[in-house]
């Protein structure tokens, strides 16, 4: 077995890493769909704006007012993700601890203060995620 052949074994299935924009959407009112996105999900070669959508229901370290129903969305952006009528949407704030295992696990890599502190309150953060 190569080395290679290690790291692929050790690699959890549908693995990604990603930086970009935290966004938290969360229902609004009664009359929210179940989604706060139409169906594609990311990158499907519709939704270029949106890198990753999930459910964060049981999410540790979301420092927001957490509201049911509520997603997580990082954007390649400084730009809100739309959203369909009836959900909201404000930049998203994670902690250290932030992980969340409603689609698969996703999780905290570091926060990247350095590269636009004149965005606050936007945070830039890397994540990771995997099936």
């Amino acid at each position: 077995m190569n080395l290679d052949e290690i790291e692929d074994a050790s690699t959890p299935a549908g693995y990604f890493r990603s930086q970009g924009y935290a966004w938290y959407a969360y229902p609004a009112d009664e009359s929210a769909p179940d989604c706060p996105f139409e169906a594609p999900r990311p990158n499907d070669g519709r939704r270029r704006d949106i890198i990753y959508y999930g459910p964060i229901d049981t999410a540790t370290g979301l420092i927001n007012r957490k509201r049911d129903g509520g997603y997580l969305c990082l954007t390649g952006s400084e730009c809100a993700p739309k959203v369909l009528d009836g959900w909201e949407v404000e930049p998203a704030e994670l902690d250290d601890a932030f992980e969340a295992h409603d689609m698969g696990t996703i999780r905290l890599v570091k926060e990247i203060r350095a590269r636009h502190p004149e965005l606050e309150p936007f945070h830039q953060y890397e994540i990771e995620g995997w099936d």
